[in-house]
């Protein structure tokens, strides 16, 4: 369960590159951790690729949504 929408963080750029995704798991607890604003690398009619840079610590994680 959870909910996700698409931002634009520069109204003056409609590139890909400002958009970020934004998803928010309620359940299950595994994928709470997913719950984040993601910036989005590609995207086409069957996938998206999304990429997050920790502040913390400074890794980088990727996600994936590809519809079969």
């Amino acid at each position: 369960a959870g909910t996700w929408s698409v931002t634009d963080s520069n109204s003056n750029d409609d590139t890909i590159n400002d958009l970020d995704f934004n998803i928010t798991f309620t359940s299950p607890a595994n994928y709470v951790e997913l719950t984040d604003d993601w910036d989005i690398i590609e995207r086409t009619d069957t996938k998206i690729r999304l990429v997050d840079v920790s502040g913390g610590s400074g890794g980088t994680d990727y996600l994936t949504f590809e519809k079969n």
